[in-house]
């Protein structure tokens, strides 16, 4: 059990800095802002390792892409506010890791080895994962955006 434990913990391990460093290149490849590369590497880490708790715990990497972009999109709007930024700026870089590539992959290679079976199989959970990562973003916004309004309305009433 004590083995299990260390193994664990050093597999997360190099998941947070795969995912920083995964996360922080993409954000200066893009030309992000001088200093936001390295919080969008932490938000990306950190996405991915719950992305990668939940798929290992539960088995399921739709919720695991649900649950990781959601915290993803929430950290990029807190984020957008404290350092006055867009929060595409702290939000796009760090979905990168959670970009379903390899399953895009193999629902192509399924095409063209005419496994049409495997293709449907495949291409179904690239959506499913491409819609998770979508909607959570999408969600977050309009309700950042709603308590923004709401916050700025209380305001200028007072």
């Amino acid at each position: 059990m004590e083995n299990l434990a260390l193994h664990l913990s050093l597999h997360f391990s190099l998941e947070f800095i795969v995912g920083f460093v995964a996360t922080a290149c993409f954000a200066w490849l893009m030309r992000a802002p001088r200093k936001s590369p390295l919080v969008c590497g932490v938000i990306g880490s950190a996405g991915y390792l719950i992305f990668h708790a939940f798929s290992l715990f539960l088995g399921n990497d739709i919720i695991g892409c649900l649950a990781a972009t959601t915290a993803i999109a929430i950290a990029g709007e807190i984020c957008a506010r404290k350092f006055k930024m867009p929060a595409t700026v702290y939000v796009f870089p760090a979905v990168i890791p959670l970009v379903p590539g390899f399953a895009l992959y193999r629902t192509m290679y399924a095409l063209v080895q005419s496994d049409y079976s495997a293709f449907v199989r495949n291409g179904a959970e690239t959506l499913f994962i491409a819609g998770s990562i979508a909607i959570p973003i999408a969600f977050v916004n309009i309700i950042a955006r709603s308590i923004s309004k709401n916050s700025k309305r209380n305001i200028t009433s007072k």
